[in-house]
């Protein structure tokens, strides 16, 4: 089994080149990073050897001959990460490869909160580790997105009302001493930025908003409440923001009413009807829209995701999400934000927890500092990372 070499700064930047854009040669590096030709050179050596990096097809020799430049690559099939949502009625589970290409999905209907949560975590860890097996590229990892305020850098859950959790529980700790790999958690909608980053990387999204509104059934969650949940994944500069507390992104609607147990001005009994009622769907989209907007224009937003239930249907959410951010803008004539549909659906939470994985092996300088805390960069291991970082 081959194992990357401990990555310096220039490896990590050569490596997170190579992700973003691939089909680069040794020579495209060395100009995009301003690095010596050598220095890439034995970078790519080290890479090549641990199968983290391939060659592939030889490219057209330049105008004056020469040898043919070779291009590199990223060996997707590398390893496989894990990436899983936990919601109060099923567990999901979606596998990528290091291109962030899908290779399986997995359901697990059954109720989950904090006494059962890992439980219901390892069952879909052993599903990864048949995956493993049939499709012979090794699990790295597993990734997580729950409903709450989440400390992901401690992988501590502080709150969380729909899975009736209270006090923090590090679910980081309590798992990784379960299945011996490493694990990341994140909120829910945080993980839907994580996706959405690395279904755009080439693009390089810099401020954009992840709106995910789901729907909770109150069976068993702390408050019993059954309708809509809305929560905002927020990312500046092509990462998430957390906030000071790791709250940013808790919404509820500045239109709200004392009383209601929804984060909206709609009563209750509207509110569980949102899914049959068309007009009340209407004035619930209608309320969101006006939220949305003013964010969109105090951030000058680029883009605004719509993730969950909130699906092209009976009213046409993007236009209305459009006309909102202009009635709120200042400088209408400025406004320069698209409004667009996830396109991973019901997979959006549990295929961006896998990319949240994904972006700390390949971004290190990409870490946000919260409260003196910070990411560690998620080394290239397998299955026996844990014991290795212990010792």
């Amino acid at each position: 089994m081959h194992y990357p070499p401990e990555m310096s700064s220039n490896t990590s930047r050569l490596l997170k080149a190579l992700w973003i854009n691939p089909m680069l040669s040794r020579i495209d590096l060395a100009k995009q990073l301003d690095l010596n030709k050598s220095t890439v050179t034995k970078s790519m050596a080290e890479l090549i050897t641990s199968h983290l990096v391939i060659e592939v097809e030889q490219g057209e020799a330049g105008p004056t001959g020469g040898r043919k430049p070779v291009h590199l690559r990223v060996n997707e099939n590398y390893g496989h990460i894990l990436g899983c949502e936990i919601h109060q009625e099923s567990c999901r589970g979606v596998g990528i490869n290091l291109n962030g290409d899908v290779l399986y999905e997995i359901v697990i209907q059954e109720k989950t909160e904090q006494s059962n949560i890992t439980k219901s975590l390892s069952k879909l860890v052993v599903h990864a580790q048949q995956k493993e097996k049939d499709l012979g590229i090794r699990l790295l990892g597993i990734s997580c997105g729950i409903g709450g305020i989440i400390n992901p850098f401690r992988g501590v859950i502080y709150e969380s009302i729909p899975l009736k959790i209270t006090q923090p529980f590090n679910l980081k700790k309590e798992l990784e001493s379960d299945i011996h790999l490493p694990v990341l958690i994140d909120n829910d909608a945080n993980c839907c930025c994580w996706g959405e980053i690395v279904r755009h990387k080439s693009k390089e999204l810099k401020d954009f908003l992840f709106l995910l509104a789901e729907w909770r059934l109150g069976i068993n969650s702390i408050d019993g409440y059954q309708g809509t949940a809305v929560g905002l994944g927020l990312a500046l500069n092509n990462t998430v923001y957390y906030g000071r507390d790791f709250s940013a992104g808790e919404f509820r609607s500045v239109f709200w009413k004392q009383g209601n147990k929804s984060q909206f001005a709609l009563a209750n009994d509207d509110i569980k009807l949102i899914p049959d009622k068309p007009e009340i769907y209407k004035r619930f989209a209608a309320e969101l829209a006006h939220n949305i907007a003013f964010i969109v224009n105090v951030l000058n937003l680029k883009h605004v995701f719509l993730g969950g239930f909130l699906k092209s249907g009976s009213v046409d959410l993007c236009t209305l999400f459009k006309e909102a951010i202009i009635a709120n803008s200042a400088y209408p004539e400025l406004v320069d934000c698209e409004i667009l549909f996830s396109s991973m659906g019901d997979n959006a939470v549990a295929y961006g927890a896998a990319c949240h994985f994904l972006i700390k092996m390949f971004i290190k300088e990409n870490s946000q500092v919260v409260d003196g805390n910070s990411y560690e960069q998620i080394p290239f291991y397998t299955g026996d990372s844990i014991a290795r970082r212990s010792r």
